[in-house]
């Protein structure tokens, strides 16, 4: 059984049939427990609108969405318990910190599920370990920090809470390149050895590339592709046609292999082209 599943969910802005304020169209799709899905597309696609409907910030207009396998909208008294399962994250999610300390903002969540304060101090340590805060930050004010260390905390407050589904919304906008790899490991620590599902928003095709399983591509409200990863890349004229692209390092690589070179063509990430070059420098040293 799938742990998310939408089926023929449309989302009007404005409660009327009205196209013009039609956000998202017949989107139907389902995530397996344990899957890191990337949703690609370009601003205005549908992206942030249809992961609101996953833990309940929207409500279909028409359509179903299932959270394990249970109708989130056929029982209003089930609503907090899918909030409990599923994360969101939103952009810049550090404009929401509020507490006096790093410390208290991480608590948040964890003490408005009811969990007792030892349990609560627990999972506030765990939280801030797995986002690399140190502990002699939690009695400084959130607004003492970095900006990197402020998205981190603000993470750790969703983390807190253990949901079963992550959802985040760009969540390495604006960083550094230093500050985005940070965020992006935290995601993959999360998914990878924590066993959770994912569900991932971004423009950039890299780290799709580098990090999930499957992408769903949005554009105009609607899904044109949910594929895996290699597939995905597979139909180049699909992604040009609504204005997306291959990773550069893809393109790197396929152009080689219309010069006669004898590589892979499914090379997605830095990473792999490095071990891609360095095989093909150590048969060289062979000969």
């Amino acid at each position: 059984m799938p742990i998310i599943e939408l089926k023929d969910v449309t989302y009007f802005y404005d409660g009327t049939n009205n196209l013009e304020s039609r956000a998202i169209r017949n989107v139907s799709f389902s995530v397996e427990k344990g899957e890191y899905v990337g949703v690609i597309g370009h601003t205005g696609s549908g992206k942030s609108t249809l992961i609101k409907h996953l833990n309940c910030i929207l409500r279909p207009t028409y359509g179903k969405v299932y959270i394990d396998g249970v109708d989130v909208w056929a029982n209003k008294k089930a609503l907090s318990k899918i909030r409990r399962k599923v994360g969101l994250v939103f952009q810049y999610p550090e404009y929401q910190l509020f507490e006096e300390t790093v410390e208290k903002d991480i608590a948040f969540g964890p003490k408005n599920l009811g969990l007792s304060k030892e349990e609560t101090e627990i999972r506030v340590v765990r939280a801030a370990q797995m986002v690399d805060i140190d502990r002699n930050l939690l009695s400084k004010s959130p607004f003492e920090i970095s900006g990197g260390e402020k998205r981190r905390v603000a993470i750790a407050g969703i983390l807190a809470m253990e949901p079963d589904i992550l959802v985040l919304d760009e969540p390495a906008a604006g960083l550094d390149p230093i500050g985005k790899e940070k965020i992006l490991k935290i995601i993959e620590h999360y998914h990878k050895y924590e066993k959770r599902t994912v569900i991932h928003v971004t423009h950039s095709m890299e780290d799709i590339a580098k990090y999930a399983d499957k992408i769903l591509i949005m554009n105009s409200g609607e899904v044109v592709s949910y594929d895996s990863v290699e597939n995905t890349f597979k139909d180049v004229d699909v992604l040009k046609n609504i204005g997306l692209d291959i990773p550069q390092i893809t393109k790197v690589f396929f152009k080689l292999r219309k010069k006669g070179f004898n590589i892979p063509s499914n090379i997605y990430t830095v990473e792999d082209a490095v071990d891609i070059v360095k095989n093909i420098l150590i048969e060289k040293e062979r000969q």
